[in-house]
């Protein structure tokens, strides 16, 4: 029946940035796809000067399609993959998103017997690594 119809169904493109939360460097497309509150992403980006960010601050990926939920306490999270080339760190990496309301994904290092991490900066071989990243995350929009 008509409950089950499809209404809120979209499909385009996003610019995927890095950035230290002060600078924004390097541009890539990316591809989403929203279904409902659930927004579906995937993208590459490599070979970006990071040289004028901050080393001690976290990695972010800016520049998600729409922004992350606010309403949904404890979801923010994100699942997906990413699979990197040099990146130096410890464990395995998975993504999580910013914070509620922000438009961003960090790189979250999870090493077995200690808290997770996430990846910084300084992490990052400047002019040489890749990233490639595919995720889910509620937006309230």
């Amino acid at each position: 029946g008509s409950a089950n119809y499809l209404d809120d169904y979209e499909e385009g493109t996003w610019t995927i940035r890095l950035s230290d939360g002060s600078v924004n460097a390097g541009s890539a497309t990316g591809y989403y796809t929203k279904i409902g509150d659930t927004v579906f992403v995937r993208g590459a980006i490599g070979n970006v000067n990071v040289g004028s960010f901050n080393s001690g601050s976290d990695l972010q990926i800016i520049g998600l399609p729409f922004a992350i939920s606010s309403s949904k306490n404890g979801f923010q999270r994100t699942s997906g993959t990413v699979s990197v080339d040099n990146i130096a760190f410890d464990g395995y990496l998975t993504l999580e998103t910013g914070f509620a309301s922000n438009t961003e994904l960090r790189l979250v290092e999870n090493i077995s017997g200690s808290a997770a991490d996430r990846v910084t900066v300084g992490q990052y071989t400047n002019n040489s690594a890749d990233l490639w990243i595919q995720a889910v995350y509620p937006t309230d929009n």
